[in-house]
């Protein structure tokens, strides 16, 4: 069906293009064969690390994904753990329209204790990233939508606000909404709205009152307008 099509469509879409901020940084010896470039792509020592993970795309990860596994590897001294931290995350990239894309992520640290006695050091971290599975993308969805559930709570509908003077989200301009009549549950869930879409506060807004404040229906016409091209690029600058 129709709808199912876009569906498909906004899975894909949800799924990201191919995974090349990430590949020009892999040591993945199944296809790196340069001896040189794997010692190269090795980062050791804070500095080194900490500059690798600024290159690499911006993340809002999913807390509701997350698990962890804990292997201990050595008890007696000097003791150390491995854990694994396995879960789901969106790139936050900056420009207008830009699409939000999830990524399935598998994070392996080796620690030991500090040797100042106040946590752990890390020996050895490694990053494992990959295009989402189906489920993985269906329980995402999930998650936003209870996320934002949470948020609208028993928010009352806008009766006031009259429906001439709401812009309808395919048009190119509009004065912004009143904050005046919006309480605070509706505040808070504009923010959620925003963060689901990528949209300003302004265009959530403006979306919700559209569909009376039910965050359901502003995702569905969100979804169908965006696939359509019909939300403007100022709905997307900050």
């Amino acid at each position: 069906s129709d709808r199912s099509d876009r569906s498909d469509r906004s899975d894909r879409s949800r799924r990201g293009p191919a995974l090349s901020d990430y590949v020009k940084h892999s040591r993945n010896f199944m296809f790196l064969k340069d001896s040189g470039r794997r010692t190269t792509l090795l980062r050791q020592r804070r500095l080194q690390v900490v500059t690798f993970l600024t290159e690499l795309p911006a993340t809002k990860h999913n807390l509701d994904s997350l698990t962890c596994d804990v292997l201990l590897l050595k008890l007696d001294e000097p003791a150390f753990i491995s854990f694994t931290v396995d879960g789901v995350f969106e790139e936050v990239k900056a420009g207008l329209g830009a699409q939000k894309c999830l990524r399935a992520f598998t994070r392996t640290f080796v620690v030991v204790p500090s040797t100042t006695g106040d946590g752990v050091r890390v020996c050895n971290d490694q990053l494992q990233v990959r295009q989402p599975s189906q489920q993985q993308l269906q329980e995402h969805k999930q998650s936003a939508s209870s996320v934002m559930a949470a948020a609208v709570g028993s928010v009352p509908a806008l009766g006031a606000v009259a429906p001439s003077t709401v812009p309808h989200m395919g048009a190119m301009g509009g004065a912004s909404i009143t904050t005046a009549m919006v309480n605070p549950q509706q505040q808070e869930l504009t923010k959620q709205f925003a963060l689901w879409s990528g949209m300003n506060l302004d265009w959530a807004q403006k979306c919700l009152v559209e569909n009376n404040w039910d965050h359901q229906k502003a995702a569905s016409d969100f979804t169908v307008l965006k696939t359509s091209g019909k939300i403007p690029a100022e709905a997307f600058t900050t």
